[in-house]
């Protein structure tokens, strides 16, 4: 199976893993992967809190993430949508007031 990859293939164990649901998972048409790095745990953790309500409010394409955090800060999300054009559409939504707010201090 390795000879199907492009370069090495790394593994990762945790058991630190967050649920964040507001649909169905099972009925997604698309997913994104994302890799990061998080410096500030705890204040992740506050801000996926804070948002979560306002994603199920603005994102309603966004059926919900799983995101699994390693050493080092590193996680790798998994954020499941209805469907690829929906997903593309939310992406392009322009936000105002705190939900922006919330967003640029997460991606920070």
């Amino acid at each position: 199976m390795e000879l199907l990859f492009d370069g090495p293939v790394r593994f990762h164990d945790t058991d630190d893993v967050h649920l964040m649901a507001h649909g169905d998972l099972d009925s997604s048409h698309f997913v994104q992967v994302l890799e990061g790095h998080v410096t500030d745990r705890r204040r992740a953790d506050e801000i996926e809190r804070e948002a979560e309500p306002m994603l199920a409010r603005l994102r309603p394409e966004l059926l919900g993430t799983v995101t699994a955090f390693f050493d080092g800060g590193e996680f790798t999300e998994v954020a499941y949508f209805s469907d690829e054009q929906a997903a593309r559409a939310g992406e392009g939504q322009e936000l105002s007031g705190e939900p922006a707010q919330q967003v640029a201090e997460w991606e920070r």
